[in-house]
């Protein structure tokens, strides 16, 4: 099924995402946010038409109920916004819009598939890597498939898809999501587009994976996004208004086989700007740990800041069940958060549980931050450690997690290495060149999670899980 979103009027969208709830009998909370620029024209209501995908057949049209707008402009608490006052300094301003209706689609029949579509006229033109931005239809898609039992969730995301951050300032950006329903996801980078199937326009050098100007600029290995927990990370070093679409997809395995139960693409808008010279405060690690089901597993989070007039706060976002966590915020200049869980004995899964800790200064006019994901990967009790000899396979792999490099021994000579992605996908296969004693290479794999398969000579293989930094 489609799902259009559509306004009347010019306004001055600059970023969003569809996200959707299932609430059971075949009907769906489905929401909508978009972000504008208060130096342009606010948003008409939107109205929704629901199509099926394969047919094309209209379902239903639902007008979205409207909704105040919400200034989530990242300024200090003493200074003001474009959204608040055009005789405002500070050159910028962003309002929230969060739309939601619920949609009953009994009458889809047949149709499993529907995928959700919003369209306005325009994208804000204070965006200045795309080609006449201000006459850009600004177009979001998202994807679920209603068949799908238990019902599908999308993700939600905590943190708006906007930031306003320093030149020559390293930036990390948390897509801030929750995963209620436990699937796997995956993130990649992809085309802001102007209707189905029809992307933007860039300004040259730009492109969906060049979308502004980085350090190291046009290596794309400057420009990081992590497939498994959509953090960005770069260091931008012009002032510009720049638009990253990044493509969340679900994952599911049934009858065994990953399948994709849904996506959404959200549009945001990152805005460079010159800054006095101030440090952006930062997190402490470690940033993973390994725990058996049934044990107890504890982070503690120091941050720290070295210009000595900042006063930080501390903050998390996940979804860990019956995780614990505590600040000394507001008591102390550099907070420590601490996390606490008590894991139980069907918490072992082969991908690791994540939360993100957000570290903010409070220096004007703008506030800079640290974001850094943790992740816990909770294995079976029955199951060994990974830098130790399988006694069945006799195959070793270590370090884990590892930075570079991960080496691989095995009693018998190597065939054959295998590496997967988080949701099965094979990613590279080597030779294992009749040794006993393999190296393998990261190369330009992102941080993250992956499952690697070894082989040996006489067809023993034994799969591990791998984490590299």
């Amino acid at each position: 099924m489609f799902i259009f979103f559509s306004a009347r009027g010019q306004s001055s969208i600059s970023a969003g995402e569809i996200t959707w709830t299932s609430i059971g009998n075949d009907s769906f909370l489905i929401k909508l946010s978009i972000y504008r620029d208060c130096n342009g024209s606010p948003p008409g209501i939107p109205t929704v038409l629901i199509k099926c995908k394969s047919t094309g057949a209209v379902v239903t049209t639902v007008t979205m109920p409207n909704t105040p707008a919400v200034d989530i402009t990242p300024i200090c608490r003493t200074g003001c916004t474009k959204c608040q006052s055009s005789n405002c300094s500070f050159p910028f301003g962003i309002e929230q819009y969060i739309y939601s209706e619920l949609v009953v689609l009994s009458g889809a029949g047949s149709c499993c598939e529907l995928s959700l579509e919003y369209s306005e006229c325009c994208r804000s033109d204070s965006i200045s890597t795309l080609t006449s931005a201000g006459n850009s239809p600004f177009y979001l898609e998202a994807m679920l498939n209603r068949c799908i039992t238990p019902y599908d969730n999308s993700p939600q995301f905590t943190n708006p898809p906007v930031a306003i951050i320093c030149k020559n300032n390293d930036f990390v950006f948390s897509q801030g999501v929750i995963n209620n329903d436990l699937d796997s996801l995956s993130f990649e980078l992809t085309t802001p587009l102007i209707s189905h199937g029809v992307g933007v326009s860039y300004v040259s050098p730009y492109s969906f994976d060049k979308p502004l100007y980085f350090n190291g600029f046009p290596d794309s290995v400057a420009f990081l996004l992590n497939q498994n927990t959509g953090v960005l990370s770069f260091r931008p070093i012009k002032t510009e208004q720049a638009v990253i679409a990044v493509k969340v997809s679900e994952w599911r395995k049934i009858n065994g086989i990953p399948t994709k139960t849904g996506e959404t693409t959200r549009e945001i808008l990152i805005i460079i700007m010159n800054c006095t010279e101030n440090l952006p405060p930062v997190l402490s690690g470690p940033y993973y740990k390994e725990v058996f089901a049934g044990e107890n597993v504890t982070f503690s989070i120091a941050t720290n800041d070295y210009d000595t007039h900042d006063t930080l706060l501390l903050s998390w976002e996940g979804n860990i069940p019956a995780a614990s966590w505590s600040t000394n915020n507001k008591q102390v200049k550099h907070p420590t958060g601490i996390l606490t869980w008590q894991t139980q004995k069907g918490d072992a899964r082969n991908t690791p549980y994540f939360f993100i800790a957000t570290v903010k200064d409070d220096n004007c006019p703008i506030n800079l931050s640290d974001t850094r994901v943790y992740q816990i990967l909770v294995k079976d009790s029955s199951t060994m450690g990974m830098n130790e000899y399988d006694v069945q396979s006799g195959f070793r792999v270590y370090p884990n997690p590892a930075t570079d490099r991960i080496t691989i021994e095995s009693m018998l000579s190597l065939k054959q290495v295998e590496l997967f992605n988080v949701i099965g996908a094979k990613i590279r296969t080597l030779d294992g060149n009749d040794s006993k004693i393999f190296q393998f290479d990261r190369g330009q794999l992102s941080p993250g999670l992956y499952f690697m398969k070894v082989t040996d000579i006489q067809g023993n293989n034994k799969k591990f899980s791998i984490i590299f930094e």
